[in-house]
């Protein structure tokens, strides 16, 4: 580990709130064409974060193009770099008490996460869990449960017991759930863990009193009121039923709990309590008839509900707390044409660190001190990104053929009129993720290259009700393929897309409908680019002992299971309709879409001919976050798209 101090990234005058704007834009002496390198260069500030006593903020920031943790006091306006490694590509800062953090960074792109704190003090780094080397060498693996913040020394963590010179495989490393010691490393069995536990609520305590957990085809949530009682079921339901409420956190008495509601004739979703002592439900403290409930603004260390963000078109924070309230409101009258986010504050609420963005401006972050009424100037998230030449964002909507309505989003170029070239951009996951309004800075990109850029919330997506949701069940390569291609249709119909110069291009699960579109609706596309995307379902619903039981329910109730259709949906068995040029993008350690996928698929596009080009990385997994491989990757689609579209 390296520790160094650097010069403060921008300047950092502070100003009275009365008196600060949002800074002006960058004189347009650039040409028309951004460089690549200013959207996908490292992002200068990213994951910040504010102590609990509002005295420093603590963010991810680039060092020799790794992500390092950077720290920076608001009091002497200094700021270093505290963990930094070329190796490690960090990706994860938070703080537990005012002189640890807490860290994590993904190697080589498998997902399997190292996790170490700083003490801030002593400046001593204690590596708390390591990266696998394989899929059979778990050492000290794990994930972050709960970080205990009223407990200085300790966190809930899923992990082993096994130290770091051990290597256990996965069914005899005493898999569980650890009080993780992060001074020293050390743990103690909380929860043994067999892979049907599948989430996990501690109390304010500290106590596990909440997890979900699989039996035969239920889920159950199960409830204890003490951590040596036994587990007691608060409600069963099937996959195909909507629980009667979903748990969020508990109240600081802990015996109340916050939970989620959702009316599935009324569309409808509410924050609510419910006693577990009584088994009742509570008072509604907020209810949304217009979009889904995406976030709850809870207050630092009392878990007291100060306000909700909804997900409609675009994003909405309700307060709750008449305070926050009123500080928003003289915030937004600040800072104008942009969303203002609370991003963490201080446990007194005297310090607040301020996100201030829009969809054509990838986010500018202030320290805010009600103490003096001051607002510093911290940095942008991408100084060279000039908001004036960005392209807005517009939210549509059209109906599929079945007349579900379906949403999304549509990006014109500059000097836009009549039919232009259209760049499909179905989004990842698919259950559950969702296109969102805000700075993306791929379709600005592509915007930038002349093309308008098309992003829809098919059905299966998250955040548009549970009705939306579920209408997406086992709809891999029919129904949610026919909303893209509608979204197409419908693009043509209005004039917005010229119909001989359409492309799709989509990553994970979008880089399997660009594949599909390619193979099921050939005539429909100009060119067609696959990233990371799954090729066959078959392989991808394949399973051995070692897999969750958790994943393999996923798969059997959302995907499918006959072997009909699942070869049938995918497109690596009708490779020999495609017509147009593509290219495919796949990370070697990739842990979600095995190379595999791409092995198979390539396969059979040399059997029959079909022109294609290729780009993997040793060193990634799902989706290149090196700068370097991702700037390359980005100049590749660039060309690829202005020759082919």
């Amino acid at each position: 580990m390296l520790l160094v101090r650097l010069a403060l990234v921008c300047s950092l005058a502070a100003t009275s709130l009365a008196q600060i704007s949002t800074p002006a834009p960058a004189a347009a002496t650039r040409s028309a064409t951004i460089p690549v390198e200013h959207f996908f260069a490292q992002r200068v500030i990213q994951g910040a974060t504010l102590s609990p006593d509002g005295k420093r903020v603590a963010f991810l920031g680039p060092v020799q193009k790794r992500m390092s943790v950077m720290l920076y006091d608001v009091a002497s306006e200094k700021l270093e770099v505290v963990v930094h490694d070329q190796k490690e590509e960090i990706d994860f800062v938070g703080w537990k008490g005012d002189d640890t953090l807490l860290f994590a960074g993904d190697i080589g792109g498998n997902e399997s996460f190292m996790y170490g704190s700083l003490n801030l003090k002593t400046r001593k780094i204690q590596r708390l869990a390591e990266s696998r080397k394989s899929d059979f060498d778990i050492t000290t693996e794990g994930a972050l449960i709960d970080p205990l913040h009223r407990d200085p020394d300790h966190v809930l963590f899923l992990g082993t017991k096994a130290n770091r010179n051990k290597r256990a495989a996965f069914d005899n490393a005493d898999p569980g759930i650890y009080l993780l010691n992060v001074r020293n490393g050390s743990r103690k069995l909380v929860s043994a863990w067999d892979g049907t536990t599948t989430g996990w609520i501690a109390d304010t305590s500290g106590a596990l009193r909440l997890q979900t957990r699989l039996r035969g085809n239920r889920n159950e949530l199960e409830y204890r009121a003490n951590p040596t009682d036994k587990w007691t079921v608060l409600y069963s339901n099937t996959e195909h039923e909507t629980p009667p409420w979903r748990p969020l956190r508990f109240a600081p008495d802990n015996h109340t709990l916050y939970v989620f509601t959702e009316d599935d004739r009324e569309g409808s979703m509410s924050l609510r309590t419910f006693d577990v002592r009584s088994r009742a439900l509570g008072a509604t403290l907020f209810t949304s008839k217009q979009a889904e409930i995406d976030q709850v603004i809870w207050e630092r260390g009392t878990n007291r509900v100060l306000g909700v963000i909804t997900n409609g078109s675009r994003r909405e924070t309700h307060w709750l707390d008449d305070s926050r309230a009123a500080l928003a409101a003289k915030l937004r009258n600040t800072l104008s044409d942009v969303e203002i986010s609370l991003t963490s504050s201080s446990t007194d609420g005297q310090v607040h660190l301020v996100h201030a963005w829009s969809d054509r401006d990838p986010g500018t972050y202030y320290v805010l001190d009600l103490r003096t009424g001051k607002l510093a100037l911290l940095t942008a998230a991408l100084p060279d990104i000039d908001p004036q030449q960005m392209r807005p964002m517009e939210p549509i909507a059209f109906a599929a053929r079945d007349g579900l309505k379906i949403p999304g989003y549509l990006t014109r170029p500059a000097a836009a009129s009549g039919p232009m070239p259209l760049i499909l951009l179905p989004h990842g996951g698919p259950y559950g993720i969702r296109d969102d309004w805000g700075f993306d800075a791929e379709v600005q990109f592509l915007a930038n290259r002349g093309y308008a850029v098309l992003q829809v919330n098919y059905r299966g997506s998250g955040g548009l009700g549970i009705r939306h949701h579920v209408a997406g069940r086992g709809e891999w390569g029919a129904k949610m393929q026919d909303d893209l291609t509608d979204a197409v249709q419908w693009a043509i119909a209005e004039k917005i897309a010229d119909p001989k110069r359409v492309a799709i291009y989509g990553a994970s699960y979008g880089g399997y409908a660009a594949l599909a579109g390619l193979t099921f609706t050939p005539e429909l596309f100009k060119c067609g680019v696959n990233y990371v995307g799954v090729s066959d379902l078959r392989y991808l619903t394949s399973w051995t002992a070692d897999d969750a039981k958790a994943t393999r329910r996923f798969y059997e109730s959302w995907v499918a299971l006959d072997s009909a259709k699942l070869a049938a949906r995918s497109p690596v068995n009708f490779v020999e309709r495609i017509r147009v040029p593509s290219l495919h993008i796949y990370g070697l350690n990739d842990p979600r879409v095995k190379i595999e996928h791409w092995r198979r698929l390539e396969a059979e596009l040399k059997k029959h001919d079909k022109p294609y080009e290729f780009i993997e990385a040793k060193d990634e997994g799902h989706g290149f976050y090196g700068e370097a491989n991702r700037i390359a990757y980005y100049k590749k689609l660039e060309e690829f798209f202005a020759r082919n579209l």
